[in-house]
């Protein structure tokens, strides 16, 4: 060796030594590793954090991810030393927490302070919270975590971002997560060799970027030297800014480490050996000519598993063809163009760090056909009460769906109505839940194949190859990352169907990637980089439009090339959709299953009034595990602001499940007591699961003190759904249950009617009982002339021992009628029938349109909001004029004594817009009536309150 040669071995190894020492100064004071956390309604939260921890683990961290509800997970505390906390969570409701987050929060309650100071006393910690300001409670969840994490003794090392869904999360989110990768290796141990490999394909691949080879423009060059002035300065090339933006959230020993391996990253940009567009790709289609020629993915592609055997491809064809082709296609799950403007700002360059893949899906050598998928996959959902000791009906969650049969469907509106609302009976016997008044179901409505088929013809992915999917993080956590996991492998047509967001909300992270799948020449290169650069401001009309996947594809043509890893990697996990309860089939020891759909014909007429049941009866009848519940619900149906139909997600499904159990549900039917029930042995599947907790519950009837004071219950459209189950355990605990123990029959009519009617259950009865029980019910009279009296909060004699209080119901609904006018008056026969038996007090409703005559959109009703007059025909509501806060005001006496004076509660179920007036209404109430002295202390009055469960919401968007 020459002396040079060893001069350079002494320096190189100095250098090394220098570097090894420089971490391990540096390491003293960082925690070893990462602890994702989040909690997350709709997905959002889960989706954010699971990216946070795979880039964390890409850039050289030690990171895990868990839910916040998995936190005995932890055993021991102590054991994660200094590790440093990063929490997501969203906002559901009026100001609470998530599903998966209510276990985390009660343990924060409970537990004792030596246990959560050894959690989070000096832990340090950064707070990222989703939420949407058109809620009240804004972010409520991340302000609350964080001043607890302040109160236990934890150190924030980043402010908290609060988020806003309602001008778009990017605002906010990418900015703190930015600021996070600056933050984090100042506090987090960083493994050198891995940051300097994540530098380096990040770099190269900005190297390799059509933006960076591009030549500056010549005439721009020109046009400035013509002006007088000089060339303008170079600006910095996207690798360079890449660079920096890297160098700038590694160590800076990563940051040396990674020069050299860049040299040789960019010298071979295309060494990977992704798939080529032969027949053996599972992923690019056949005429993919960018599977090789895009340097951009080339150089940034970690991985070559994405292959499946030749001799699956010609099979897959066909077998996509022939399912394709026994498709009918309706016009809502067609594929819509938007109409996309030419770009009129700079385009971005393509994300780097962005094409890192996160995922690599291999090839099992096994295929699984379209129909073994369906209708509900066990094999990847298995059913946990096989084997599995834990007996308690919440082991099924959302990952582990219960598979109900749906046994009866009946159309609760007329062809009047301006919405269609369904209800559907579904057996949960062998769940063995008691389901109670107020309680939430989570269905899981996948995919259409109209739309998933079309879909993995378009993106050329074969949908019957098993595939087993892995996470490219190392460690033992690294599978956290993954957006979903099953009990098995699985095929790109049950990842698409089961488990992605194929009409995703529109991130900056997916237009990245069709960005980076286009041709650099095309058209949807530029519109798709200026989309980039301008974001989030330029996503504000697609988050109005809200297009599908199928949308977006079909707006830029040119975009090919997406693997299921980057599916995966860029699309949300699909969510369950969550119901209200609203019949419980509640009946005596000994009748019937309570869920036959038969109904029985009734006459009116007089019978003896009910009995009511011995304590310990109706404790029997209300814990007894639940042998079917149904859910009400509008089929949801809309035109986005560009014309395209498009249908709910989860409603749509229900109601094709639904026309298979009664075929003459459609929505061109006339009748509106189309009802029917079918076989166990024919009936469709519905994968669900009992919601662990809701706070939306009425007064326990089983605790008199609770039961005794009054319940105002306001509602609009479907929103009456839950206080069906409230008005069911309150029939049972009169006595008013009937054989069948149920609200409706499948058999019955709420909107339309007749002489005879199919009717069972709780209104079999309470039709029975109208008459004994008429006498002991307070004459309905308008609340505000007899508010002095008191008269109508004094208890039914036919209640039970004089317990339960009076129960009040204002239910919004658009259009007056009854009878046979085919309306949307909704559970109408069963309200009036529990109104006679006692069962409601007062029924009140809100009718926004006069007999279909106001104008103006939902309200314009064109009428006297005072007024309040009886409903045409034989019914026992009272009707007032204009929207339901209106009905509200309308009884403000009433409602005030109730709540003030008798210690009553306030419940709210409806939209947001309809709950934000609502809450209006009781603050103009809480002064006018109740004298509180400005809007500030009307406010204070609610918000006490809320706090003391008597004013609760269950509000969507």
């Amino acid at each position: 060796m020459t002396a040079a040669a060893a001069a350079a071995a002494d320096n190189e190894n100095n250098g090394g030594a220098v570097l090894q020492q420089q971490q391990q100064q540096q390491q003293q004071h960082l925690a070893p590793s990462l602890l994702v956390w989040y909690a997350s309604q709709t997905g959002n939260a889960e989706w954010i954090a699971k990216h946070i921890h795979e880039d964390a683990a890409q850039r050289g961290m030690q990171s895990r991810c868990l839910c916040l509800d998995d936190h005995p997970q932890v055993a021991d505390w102590a054991s994660l030393g200094p590790a440093v906390f990063v929490f997501v969570v969203s906002t559901t409701g009026d100001g609470d927490p998530p599903d998966n987050a209510t276990k985390f929060w009660r343990w924060l309650r409970r537990a004792k302070k030596n246990e959560l100071e050894a959690a989070f006393k000096g832990r340090r910690y950064a707070v990222l919270g989703l939420g949407d300001t058109n809620y009240t409670n804004f972010c409520q969840t991340a302000k609350r975590l964080d001043r607890k994490l302040v109160e236990l003794g934890g150190t924030a090392i980043l402010p908290k971002g609060l988020a806003d869904d309602g001008t778009g999360l990017e605002q906010v989110v990418d900015p703190w997560i930015a600021k996070l990768w600056e933050t984090l290796p100042s506090h987090v141990v960083v493994d050198v060799a891995v940051a300097a490999q994540y530098a380096a394909r990040a770099i190269a691949a900005a190297k390799a970027s059509i933006f960076a080879n591009k030549p500056k423009d010549q005439n721009a060059d020109d046009k400035q030297k013509k002006d007088g002035g000089a060339a303008p300065a170079a600006k910095p090339s996207a690798a360079a800014a890449t660079s920096s933006a890297v160098a700038a959230t590694i160590p800076a020993a990563a940051a040396v480490a990674a020069a050299t391996a860049t040299t040789a990253a960019v010298a071979n940009p295309t060494q990977s050996t992704l798939s080529n567009g032969s027949s053996d790709a599972i992923v690019a289609p056949a005429n993919d000519a960018m599977a090789v020629d895009d340097p951009v993915r080339a150089a940034a592609s970690p991985s070559s598993a994405n292959a499946v055997p030749a001799v699956t491809a010609g099979t897959a064809t066909s077998n996509l063809e022939n399912a394709l082709a026994a498709l009918s296609i309706p016009p809502h799950h067609a594929p819509f163009v938007l109409p996309i403007a030419a770009p009129t700002a700079a385009a971005a360059a393509v994300d780097p760090t962005f094409n890192i893949a996160y995922f690599t899906a291999t090839p099992t050598g096994e295929r699984r056909s379209f129909e073994e998928s369906r209708p509900f996959p066990s094999h990847l959902f298995p059913n946990p009460a096989a084997g599995d000791s834990d007996s308690s009906p919440l082991r099924f969650t959302s990952d582990r769906p219960f598979p109900a049969k749906m046994t009866g469907a009946r159309l609760l509106t007329g062809p009047r109505a301006l919405k269609r609302v369904l209800e559907v009976t579904l057996d949960v016997s062998e769940l063995e839940w008691t389901a109670r008044a107020g309680d939430v179901i989570g269905i899981h409505a996948p995919n259409p194949d109209e739309v998933v088929l079309p879909l993995l013809k378009r993106l050329g992915l074969d949908g019957e190859a098993v595939v087993t999917v892995t996470s490219n993080s190392s460690g033992d956590t690294a599978s956290s990352g993954l957006p979903f996991t099953t009990a098995a492998p699985y095929t790109a047509y049950e990842a698409l169907r089961y488990f992605l967001d194929l009409r995703p909300p529109p991130r900056k992270q997916l237009f990245q990637l069709l960005h980076a799948r286009c041709p650099p020449e095309s058209a949807d290169y530029g519109a798709l980089g200026a989309i980039v650069a301008k974001a989030p401001a330029s996503l504000r009309p697609f988050r109005e439009a809200r297009p599908s996947l199928a949308d977006l594809l079909a707006t830029f043509p040119t975009v090919s090339g997406l693997s299921l890893p980057d599916l995966l990697q860029a699309l949300p996990r699909l969510q369950p959709r969550l119901f209200s309860i609203a019949n419980l089939y509640l009946q005596p020891s000994g009748e019937g299953d309570g869920h036959d759909g038969e109904g029985a014909d009734v006459d009116d007429g007089a019978a003896a009034p009910p009995t009511p049941p011995s304590p310990a009866a109706l404790r029997e009848m209300l814990e007894r595990p639940s042998r079917a519940v149904s859910i009400g619900f509008n089929v949801v149906e809309y035109a986005s602001p560009h014309g395209a139909p498009v249908v709910g997600h989860a409603t749509a499904y229900l109601e094709q499940l639904a026309a298979s159990v009664a075929p003459t549900l459609s929505p061109s039917s006339s009748s509106s007591s189309s009802s029917s029930s079918s076989s166990p042995s024919a009936s469709p599947v519905v994968a669900l699961y009992p919601k662990p907790t809701s706070p939306f519950r009425p007064p326990d009837v089983l605790d008199a003190s609770a039961a005794g004071k009054p319940l105002i219950m306001v509602a609009a459209g479907t929103g009456i759904t839950p206080f069906v189950s409230f008005l069911c355990e309150r029939a049972a605990a009169m006595g008013v249950t009937g054989k069948r123990g149920t609200a409706a029959a499948a058999g019955s009519s709420s909107a339309g009617g007749g002489k005879r009617r199919k009717l069972s259950g709780d209104v079999e009865m309470a039709e029975a009982a109208a008459a004994a029980a008429a006498a002991a019910v307070t004459t309905a009279t308008a609340g505000a002339d007899n508010a002095a009296e008191g008269s109508q909060s004094a208890a039914p004699a036919a209640l039970v021992g004089g317990k339960l209080g009076p129960a009040w119901l204002f239910h919004g609904r658009r259009f007056r009628g009854a009878g046979g006018d085919g309306g949307d008056r909704v559970y109408g026969r069963e309200l009036d029938a529990w109104v006679r038996a006692g069962v409601l007090t007062r029924h009140v409703a809100a009718v926004s349109r006069d007999g279909g005559g106001g104008g103006g959109g939902d309200g314009g009703a064109g009428v006297d909001a005072e007024m309040v007059d009886a409903a045409e025909g034989a019914t026992e509501e009272e009707v007032v004029a204009g929207y339901v806060q209106a009905a509200v005001t309308r009884f403000g006496a009433d409602v005030w004594r109730m709540v003030e004076a008798e210690g009553g509660a306030v419940y709210v179920c409806g939209s947001v817009a309809m709950a934000r007036d609502v809450h209006a209404a009781l603050l103009q109430i809480a002064m006018t009536v109740g004298g509180l002295a400005d809007a500030a202390a009307a406010k204070a009055y609610w918000a006490r309150l809320a706090e003391e469960q008597r004013y609760l919401k269950d509000i969507w968007g």
